[in-house]
């Protein structure tokens, strides 16, 4: 074997000490990754996953990544996570109609929020149930509104659940206070925006129901503005509806069919046969008003196909 000499090893030490410090110096260093439970990362995935399914009305997808959530959040033993999965379970299935199921969800919910005092969950929970019984037409009590507004601030989508609540009781006034608390909070991100738009739509709905049809209609443009901004089609769609059911604005032309038309298209788009029933019943309607028989019966066509392919 080849003997090194003192010369040549200092020489290869010398090389070995200057690759040290380019490493040290260079922004070669790779600082370690903080240790994160695997459990929780698989839990917010899952749970990003569900959000996206909600967002595109997948409803049994997102069922299922909550679901999946929530078994990884029980796994990392992450309270936070599991009392999230739990509610998200509960919105997931109200989508879907299993009203009991999306109950039981709350309610498990509201037990372990309770547990850890977690005020903003509890409400929500809360909310959720009232809102359930509320559009399932089930005997409920009155929402305290006041308990709301008497606890400090709470995030925007509290405020907005309140105000619809507020509103399918006839609290008109608690309504427009929580829908007004929406529009004053800041905030430019799409969900923040999609809530302000709600509440412009409630609004409206208010507005129509007092008799002010220029200040409907000048919600309603409030809540389109935002969603051609931010993509909401849906809501798009139900505001042209809105619009279409509306007097024209004083001094401005009929525009109904054209909007009711516009409705129409993004409901067919949708595979929304609720949406395109009511609009081609709308547009029924102004055609009966105009005496244009051919029109109508070219709906009344329309609405037998819609009905064939929903007995399909």
């Amino acid at each position: 074997a080849a003997v090194m000499t003192p010369y040549r090893h200092a020489g290869l030490l010398s090389v070995v000490l200057t690759g040290l410090l380019l490493l040290s110096c260079g922004g070669g260093t790779v600082k370690p990754k903080p240790v994160e439970n695997p459990y929780t990362v698989r839990a917010k995935i899952f749970i990003n996953g569900g959000m996206e399914a909600l967002q595109q009305e997948r409803w049994a997808a997102a069922e299922r990544e909550f679901s999946q959530a929530l078994l990884a959040a029980q796994l990392a033993d992450n309270a936070g996570l599991i009392n999230q999965s739990w509610y998200n379970i509960g919105v997931a299935r109200a989508a879907m109609g299993q009203h009991q199921q999306a109950e039981a969800a709350y309610r498990r919910a509201i037990e372990l929020a309770n547990q850890h005092a977690d005020r903003e969950l509890s409400m929500r929970s809360r909310l959720a149930i009232t809102l359930l019984k509320l559009r399932a037409k089930e005997p409920v009590a009155t929402f305290p509104m006041q308990e709301l507004f008497e606890r400090g601030s709470w995030p925007l989508d509290i405020y907005l659940q309140a105000a619809r609540i507020a509103q399918l009781q006839q609290q008109t006034e608690q309504a427009e206070r929580a829908y007004a608390a929406v529009l004053a909070q800041p905030g430019k991100s799409r969900d923040i925006l999609k809530m302000k738009a709600e509440a412009h739509m409630g609004l409206a709905l208010l507005a129509r129901a007092a008799g002010n049809n220029d200040q409907a209609h000048q919600r309603v443009d409030e809540v389109l503005a935002i969603c051609h901004s931010i993509g909401a089609a849906r809501l798009t769609a139900h505001a042209l509806l809105f619009k279409g059911k509306l007097l024209p604005p004083a001094g401005e032309p009929d525009r109904r069919r054209y909007q009711l038309e516009r409705a129409l298209d993004i409901y067919s788009v949708l595979q929304d046969a609720h949406g395109q029933r009511q609009s081609l019943e709308q547009l029924k309607k102004l055609a009966e008003e105009a005496g244009d028989k051919e029109m109508v019966q070219h709906i009344e066509l329309r609405l037998q196909s819609l009905d064939d392919k929903l007995v399909e």
